[in-house]
C-alpha cells in the first residue's frame, strides 16, 4: 500500500498543492494547466483534478495530507480519507514549509484548541504581524529533521527500553559541533 503525502495551502481563495518527498525533504508543487496557484471556485473540480494528478486509488492508497488554510473552504470537506497511523507532519516539517514556501514572519497554526507558533526572525520582513492559519493535523513536538544549528535539541533517545535519556545540544556553548552533530554523538553514546 502506497502512502502519498500532500500539503494543501489555501489562502485568499487560492490553493497551492505540494507533494512532499519525505526522503529528500522536498515539497514538489503540483500544477494545474501549468499554474501552481489554483483558484478555489469549484470544489468538485479541485477534488477531481487532484485525484487525477495524484493517480489516487482509495482502495489501494493511503493519503497522509496536511491542510493549511485561512478560512473554511468547501473543498476541505471532500478530503475525508483515512489518515495513516503514523503521520510525517510535525512542527519541524511545517516550520520548514512555512519558512521556505510562504512570506510570513510570524504564523500561528490552529488545530482545534491547540495553537502552534512559528517565527521567522532570521528573515528581513517589513511586516511582523501574526498570520493566523488553520490546519487539520495535530503536530508532533519531537521532530528534529529540519531544525537549524541554533535550535536546542530535546529527543527521547531510547524509547524502546523506556530509558529517560535526553539529548540536549545548545550551539551557544563553546564547542565546535552543530546541534545536530551533538545529538548524534549523544545518541551513539547512549546506545553503548
Amino acid at each position: 500500500m502506497a502512502v502519498h503525502r500532500y500539503l494543501f495551502f489555501a489562502e485568499n481563495d487560492n490553493l497551492k498543492v505540494y507533494l512532499y518527498h519525505q526522503e529528500d525533504k522536498f515539497f514538489e508543487p503540483l500544477k494545474k494547466l501549468g499554474e501552481e496557484v489554483i483558484s478555489i471556485i469549484n470544489s468538485n473540480e479541485i477534488f477531481t483534478w487532484w485525484k487525477e494528478e495524484a493517480s489516487f486509488n482509495s482502495e489501494r492508497d493511503t493519503t497522509d495530507f496536511c491542510l493549511i488554510y485561512d478560512k473554511d473552504y468547501d473543498f476541505i470537506e471532500e478530503f475525508n480519507f483515512n489518515q495513516p497511523n503514523k503521520t510525517v507532519w510535525s512542527k519541524g516539517v511545517l516550520n520548514y514549509f512555512l519558512d521556505n514556501y510562504t512570506d510570513y514572519s510570524n504564523v500561528e497554526l490552529i488545530h482545534n484548541d491547540n495553537t502552534y507558533k512559528f517565527s521567522r526572525a532570521n528573515k528581513n520582513f517589513t511586516d511582523y504581524a501574526v498570520k493566523k492559519l488553520h490546519t487539520n493535523v495535530r503536530l508532533k513536538n519531537n521532530d528534529i529533521s529540519f531544525k537549524d544549528n541554533k535550535t536546542n535539541i530535546k529527543q527521547d533517545i531510547n524509547a524502546k527500553n523506556n530509558v529517560d535519556i535526553k539529548a540536549k545540544a545548545d550551539t551557544k556553548t563553546n564547542n565546535n559541533y552543530s546541534a545536530l552533530a551533538e545529538f548524534f554523538i549523544y545518541k551513539m553514546a547512549s546506545e553503548k
